[in-house]
């Protein structure tokens, strides 16, 4: 009788996927070159820190060394891991191999979950190859373990969202000229994550310890921060899976229940934390919803540019998981409607005194991201872009109307003899409309052609879906 090895029995529970891709990032030269060079970079830092501590003991020297050991291990984690996690992703994509692993019964879901599984295998592998060096900084005195903890935590959330994200984008690409431009557009994202992360160190191995301690507020953002990127990075993996997902699959159930849960669930917490921590201030309440109608602009380009109608074999599936462009737009508006609902109630209920300005900026968002995306259905369905099919078309009607927007009334501006930020005319813009709201009289008309500009074409997009839904059930 044959024994079966515990690397084996792992193996195994991990997947035929997260096992080929571990094994072929081991192997490249790639994996080679960037471990070696960490180490030894991680290795020199801290020989000159222990030189460097040997001849002042007295001074604290382990925050500085804490953000150069964090800063190396970030150009590997956020960048280096997303991106060949993408590349193996497009790679699929391009050479058409992700079919064959769909009909050998994986499933697009297993498919993504073994490409995210064995990048953050590999940067598991990176991080403890760096993590006696972070913990070297503790002895260096000026930083305490909590504080290290926290911030590798916090690094780990960074990461997988990342990967998430690059996988998801990889997905996303159908012809030649998409991947290419997905390409620069991902490359962009990871230097800015990067870029961000590797700031965010440096300010956390400063004033994190004092801050932990101190600060409530912190300690709440911190623990935002991590559920963010993890419900974050669901919610990608979910439409990177959508993005596999053949016809006969129902590729809207997931994004939909994990953005759905992921909105709902934030925005209590949110709303709780903002009356705990800051007892419903007006400008919490204004963040929050800024920041909600941000986020649901984004899930909602893709969610609205999915394609209409829906095969007869999914007739009898509950309403809000059919496919469908035109279930999308609804579930998008009712989480814009609920967050923003949430925020409302917060502010009036604990902002003490009701002030017209911070008022309109909480309720403004959500209008300008209902126009918008009205307006990217709308030139996606019923002019020329229709022609290059979902989920194009939509997404290119949304840059149009987004770029219109901003141009526009800036070109108006200056050809009428008035600056082109004139806000009598840039009143819809989304870059400077919202900004428009805080001044009296005209804030108020802003708000009002906003929310009926909103209505409007909001009414008329989803009667446009409604009609191609019905008639693409085929």
């Amino acid at each position: 009788m044959t024994t079966v090895t515990f690397s084996e029995r792992l193996a195994e529970a991990a997947g035929p996927i997260v096992v080929k891709e571990v094994r072929q990032g081991l192997r490249a030269k790639v994996f080679a070159i960037f471990f070696g060079l960490l180490l030894l970079g991680c290795l020199v830092v801290a020989l000159v820190a222990a030189a460097e501590f040997d001849r002042s003991r007295s001074v604290d020297l382990g925050p500085d060394y804490f953000r150069l050991f964090l800063g190396a291990l970030a150009i590997v984690e956020y960048f280096v891991i997303p991106y060949m996690a993408f590349r193996a992703m497009a790679r699929e994509r391009e050479d058409e191999t992700w079919v064959l692993l769909v009909l050998t019964g994986l499933g697009a879901r297993r498919i993504v979950r073994g490409k995210v599984s064995s990048a953050l295998a590999q940067g598991l592998l990176y991080a403890s190859a760096c993590a006696p060096f972070v913990l070297f900084s503790y002895y260096l005195n000026g930083i305490d373990l909590p504080t290290v903890l926290v911030a590798l935590v916090m690094a780990a959330a960074w990461s997988c969202l990342l990967v998430c994200v690059g996988v998801g984008a990889a997905t996303q690409a159908h012809s030649r000229l998409g991947r290419a431009l997905v390409h620069f557009v991902v490359l962009a994202v990871l230097l800015g994550g990067t870029a961000a992360g590797i700031a965010f160190s440096a300010f956390f191995a400063e004033e994190g310890g004092r801050l932990l301690r101190e600060q409530v507020g912190f300690r709440v953002f911190c623990v935002a921060h991590v559920a963010f990127c993890v419900t974050t990075a669901w919610v990608a993996s979910e439409g990177a899976a959508s993005g596999l997902a053949l016809l006969s699959e129902n590729a809207a159930k997931g994004p939909r229940l994990a953005l759905s849960l992921q909105v709902l669930l934030a925005t209590v917490v949110a709303g709780i934390s903002a009356v705990v921590v800051d007892h419903g201030d007006k400008v919490a309440s204004s963040v929050g919803s800024v920041g909600s109608a941000l986020y649901l602009c984004l899930a909602g380009l893709f969610a609205v540019s999915e394609h209409d109608g829906f095969p007869p074999a999914f007739a009898r599936t509950r309403r809000w998981f059919k496919p469908g462009a035109l279930r999308s737009f609804t579930m998008l508006v009712l989480l814009l409607m609920s967050s923003t609902a949430v925020w409302f109630a917060i502010y009036v209920a604990f902002s003490g005194g009701r002030e017209a300005k911070y008022e309109r900026i909480v309720l403004a968002p959500p209008l300008f991201v209902v126009l918008y995306l009205s307006l990217g259905v709308l030139l996606g369905r019923l002019t020329p872009l229709r022609g290059l099919g979902e989920p194009i078309a939509t997404r290119t009607g949304f840059a149009l109307a987004v770029v219109l927007g901003t141009a526009v009334p800036m070109f108006l501006s200056v050809m009428t003899g008035h600056h082109a930020e004139y806000k009598e005319l840039n009143v819809l813009s989304p870059l400077l409309g919202i900004a428009s709201i805080n001044g009296g009289a005209r804030g108020e008309r802003v708000m009002i052609l906003a929310g009926v500009s909103a209505l409007l074409f909001g009414f008329l997009a989803y009667t446009t879906l409604s009609s191609r839904d019905v008639e693409r059930r085929s």
